[in-house]
């Protein structure tokens, strides 16, 4: 009779923990999904390849980035809010969209953009792009060439051919000389 009395409590024991596992925990509702965000992102490599500017050689090799960021959709308003960053540098809000000019040396020019967008309640928006190439100008080196001169431009590309266009300007009247 003793061993029937610890077997008893056991089985008890049991059927109790049993039943109260088989209960289903009470339901959660799913977090609720972030209102849409509409991302327009346009940028470019530009290189301003100045060869005779006041004795002033200055070749500014730079990406303008432009970000346009809403709530919704695109007709939706500016999620001025927003951070955006492209090269871990902070692009600047003006009235309905984020830009930056990037500048960079012209022996460390970068492959691919980097951008970050990251607004109040959502998850950060991580991409990656490539740039599409950069055109390096060789010659003319600086100087100042007579009228009428013929004027040879020579040019490198980082990574594929790409189409250019060149024009020569006249610094003291601003008037296009070649094109």
């Amino acid at each position: 009779m003793r061993m029937k009395l610890p077997l008893a409590a056991v089985l008890v024991m049991l059927a109790a923990g049993t039943a109260g596992a088989a209960q289903d925990p009470p339901a959660q509702e799913p977090p609720a999904a972030p209102d849409p965000l509409f991302v327009r992102l346009t940028f470019y490599p530009t290189a301003s390849l100045s060869r005779y500017d006041y004795n002033n050689d200055l070749d500014l090799f730079e990406v303008r980035v432009y970000a346009e960021v809403r709530r919704g959709s695109q007709e939706g308003p500016p999620a001025a809010d927003a951070r955006v960053t492209a090269f871990a540098q902070k692009l600047d809000f003006l009235e309905d969209h984020f830009e930056k000019r990037v500048l960079f040396d012209k022996d460390k020019l970068p492959a691919e953009l980097d951008v970050e967008i990251s607004a109040p309640g959502r998850p950060v928006i991580r991409e990656r792009h490539p740039l599409p190439a950069w055109l390096v100008i060789s010659d003319p080196r600086p100087s100042v060439i007579g009228t009428g001169a013929d004027l040879l431009v020579r040019w490198r590309f980082d990574r594929f051919p790409s189409p250019v266009d060149i024009r020569a300007y006249d610094f003291k009247t601003g008037r296009e000389i070649l094109s």
